[in-house]
């Protein structure tokens, strides 16, 4: 089972649960349980920075997967998916994607943290051998 990270928490606020994009699912995820556990409103949101995970299609090219469109195509249906059986359960994802040159997932959820007055920032931390670890900087600024 991965680790468990928690960026930011305070007591009150509803639980902001990040899903990456190699952990799209429900069944056997730390972080949606620490969310559970914490008894408040749970967020989940899928954010992504395709500039900053390039890792992530090196990852998959590394595994044989040439063809970017078709890494898209199957993250896009995963995506989906995962939308899919949150509404089941009775939660929205929420999704933020940000295609400029630049763009961080930090700065993606610092946004949705303070759009949703979030309490928790949990997600679960990413282990591959040939991507970068993921380092994430909390952005404590409006938030409170």
């Amino acid at each position: 089972m991965a680790a468990r990270g928690a960026s930011w928490v305070a007591p009150h606020g509803p639980s902001l649960v990040w899903f990456r994009a190699q952990d799209l699912r429900l069944h056997d995820n730390p972080a949606l349980a620490a969310a559970v556990a914490r008894g408040r409103p749970i967020i989940p949101a899928f954010v992504w920075a395709p500039d900053e995970e390039r890792s992530l299609m090196g990852e998959w090219a590394a595994q044989g997967v040439r063809d970017d469109s078709a890494v898209l195509q199957w993250l896009r249906v995963s995506v989906e998916r995962l939308g899919a059986a949150l509404a089941a359960q009775g939660l929205r994802l929420v999704v933020r994607v940000d295609g400029s040159k630049g763009a961080t997932c930090a700065a993606l959820l610092g946004a949705l943290l303070t759009e949703t007055r979030g309490g928790a920032l949990l997600y679960n931390r990413r282990f591959c051998v040939s991507c970068a670890p993921f380092k994430y900087r909390s952005h404590s600024h409006g938030l409170g």
